[in-house]
């Protein structure tokens, strides 16, 4: 998928930033200047002071590919026991 693409060139300051967003919405002040990057490259927007990420869809991906499946690994880790 083309979101892959994206994904695999950020480097670990980017993609954290991307995660920080999509799970939680706070991010720390330390990653400011890649946010303001991704502000100019479009892949945040600015909106009422509010920051969110370009498209719901590629938000809805990131997590279903990043957090989702990583938790289901945990659920099925623990109901062995």
């Amino acid at each position: 998928m083309h979101f892959d693409y994206i994904l695999e060139n950020f480097s670990e300051n980017e993609f954290e930033t991307i995660k920080l967003l999509a799970n939680t919405r706070n991010i720390p002040r330390k990653y400011d200047s890649v946010v303001r990057n991704f502000i100019k490259r479009g892949l945040f927007v600015e909106s009422n002071r509010e920051i969110s990420l370009f498209s719901s869809v590629f938000k809805d991906y990131f997590i279903q590919k990043y957090f989702r499946n990583s938790k289901s690994l945990v659920r099925r880790f623990f109901r062995r026991k």
